[in-house]
């Protein structure tokens, strides 16, 4: 695969969303990314970074693997259930 493709895989169930992005770039381990100082002045903030932070603020689980078939973060977003009533 070209390193610049992206293969993206979403699926709904009841319970949850799940979206895995599969790249063929340079592997990257998210557990390795700086954490952006949210609270600093925008104008000290270093560049960068924060992608990864607002996704982590906003999914449930975080899964990253990378193998020789490219690199997969995996997603996942519980659904609230509607209350019975």
């Amino acid at each position: 695969m070209d390193p610049g493709s992206i293969i993206l895989d979403l699926e709904l169930d009841s319970d949850k969303i799940t979206i895995s992005l599969t790249d063929f770039g340079h592997a990257f381990e998210p557990d390795n990314a700086p954490i952006p100082d949210v609270d600093a002045p925008i104008e000290e903030r270093e560049l960068g970074g924060f992608g990864l932070f607002f996704i982590q603020q906003s999914v449930d689980e975080m899964k990253y693997h990378t193998s020789e078939d490219g690199n997969t973060m995996t997603l996942i977003k519980h659904l609230a259930q509607p209350s019975g009533g």
